[in-house]
């Protein structure tokens, strides 16, 4: 599956119509993981975006992916016409998004409780999954928020951290947009600034350098770039090992 949504990230790169066309077409094979995935690379574009709404229209492609915020985020900043009718034309008669959301949630509190979870299990569940950008007791890179403490937070908040990581997202780590002059598309965590190129980091916490005189659009959404189908990405059982893990995160009260 990473490789399959890693391709699927370089072919929206390329944005060429050929690539949209093979994207669009893996929509109807591909599991809901996939589909939210491809659908989200899409949207980084005009064209991608109106490929994929074009996909909707004609049944290529399940309405649901236009309730999934890691998707509709990305179009509201296209400027595609009519956008807020067409959007409401094609999710007609779907239960709203956050009822999607919030059942997971729901199911994920009640599973949580009910299972007897070893909280330093999840430290290797942290290790592969999140410590390419997020550290814990100097474990793990700077990328996104330090993580230190976050037990604090408690199980609600985590929950909806890692479930719907657009919920509540600072403004210090929301996502950058780049389009290039040959049409490449980036997006990622802008971390810096060297001279006259740009450093972004990527979902997996890659480093990625851009020219600045090569940038054709820049702007900044409001997604997190953490994945908004983390939860999907690892097994159940060790999800629960993961919020266990950090919510024993907590000051040393010494």
């Amino acid at each position: 599956m990473p490789t399959r949504e890693e391709a699927a990230t370089l072919l929206a790169r390329l944005n060429q119509p050929q690539t949209r066309e093979q994207l669009v077409s893996t929509l109807t094979l591909a599991d809901g993981r996939l589909q939210t995935t491809v659908a989200a690379r899409l949207s980084q574009s005009r064209e991608g975006a109106e490929a994929l709404l074009d996909a909707v229209a004609k049944g290529k492609a399940s309405a649901r992916l236009l309730q999934e915020r890691a998707v509709t985020a990305q179009i509201e900043t296209r400027g595609l016409p009519n956008w807020p009718d067409r959007l409401k034309k094609l999710t007609a008669g779907l239960p709203p998004a956050d009822a999607k959301i919030n059942a997971m949630m729901a199911t994920r509190r009640a599973g949580y409780l009910a299972s007897a979870v070893d909280a330093s299990a999840g430290a290797a569940v942290f290790e592969k999954h999140c410590a390419a950008c997020h550290q814990v007791a100097g474990k793990g890179a700077k990328i996104g928020p330090q993580l230190d403490g976050i037990g604090l937070r408690g199980l609600e908040r985590l929950l909806e951290d890692t479930l719907d990581p657009n919920r509540n997202v600072d403004q210090a780590f929301r996502t950058t947009n780049l389009k290039t002059k040959r049409g490449t598309l980036l997006q990622g965590l802008l971390l810096r600034q060297e001279g006259a190129v740009l450093v972004l980091a990527d979902a997996q916490g890659k480093e990625v350098r851009v020219k600045e005189n090569e940038v054709e659009e820049r702007s900044v959404s409001n997604l997190s770039p953490m994945p908004a189908n983390f939860a999907e990405a690892i097994p159940e059982a060790d999800f629960y090992r993961l919020i266990a893990y950090l919510l024993s995160q907590r000051p040393d009260k010494r």
